[in-house]
C-alpha cells in the first residue's frame, strides 16, 4: 500500500489533513490519489467555481530527493481540474515502460484562494529579430485578466544557452 497525505489550506481557519493509502498499481494508483486530493478538497467545502486552486505533489522514495511538481487551477470547474493536474504526471512516471517507480509516499497540498486568478494570452511579439546564442529574447505580451482589463507587460530573459 502507498501512503498518501493530502493537506487543504484557505477554507477553515484550520489546516485540514487528509490520511490515505492506495494500492500501489500503475494503471489505478494515479486516479486512486486524484480522487483522494479531489474528495479531500470537496470534503473541506471548496467545490466553487470562483476560486483558485495552488496545489503542490510531492512524491517521496529512499534515497532521493523528493519530486516536487506544481500548478495552479483557476477555470470553470477548479476542483476537476486539480484531480486532472494532479493525475496526469503520476500517471506518465508510474507508466515508464523502463523501470517500475516505487515510491514510499505521496503528499498534495493545496491552497485554497477566494478570486480567479486566472489570464489569457491574447498576443506575445518578438522584439528583436535575431538572438546569438547565450543572448536574450525580449518580448511583449499582452495579457487579460478574467472579468478584468488587458495589460501589457514586457518579459526579459527567455533563452539562455551557451555557444
Amino acid at each position: 500500500m502507498l501512503p498518501v497525505r493530502v493537506e487543504i489550506v484557505g477554507i477553515a481557519p484550520k489546516t485540514q489533513r487528509f490520511r490515505f493509502e492506495t494500492i500501489e498499481d500503475r494503471s489505478l494508483a494515479p486516479t486512486l490519489v486524484a480522487i483522494a486530493a479531489l474528495n479531500s478538497l470537496l470534503e473541506s467545502g471548496g467545490t466553487g467555481a470562483n476560486q483558485t486552486l495552488r496545489w503542490i505533489l510531492r512524491l517521496h522514495k529512499t534515497g532521493a530527493a523528493p519530486l516536487t511538481l506544481s500548478d495552479v487551477a483557476a477555470g470553470d470547474a477548479p476542483p476537476f481540474d486539480l484531480a486532472a493536474g494532479i493525475r496526469a504526471p503520476l500517471d506518465f512516471l508510474l507508466n515508464n515502460p523502463f523501470e517500475h517507480l516505487r515510491l514510499d509516499s505521496v503528499a498534495v497540498a493545496v491552497r485554497v484562494e477566494p478570486g480567479r486568478e486566472q489570464w489569457t494570452l491574447r498576443n506575445a511579439r518578438l522584439l528583436g529579430a535575431a538572438v546569438r546564442p547565450g543572448g536574450t529574447i525580449h518580448l511583449e505580451c499582452d495579457v487579460e485578466r478574467w472579468r478584468g482589463g488587458r495589460q501589457t507587460t514586457l518579459k526579459v530573459p527567455v533563452i539562455q544557452r551557451k555557444a
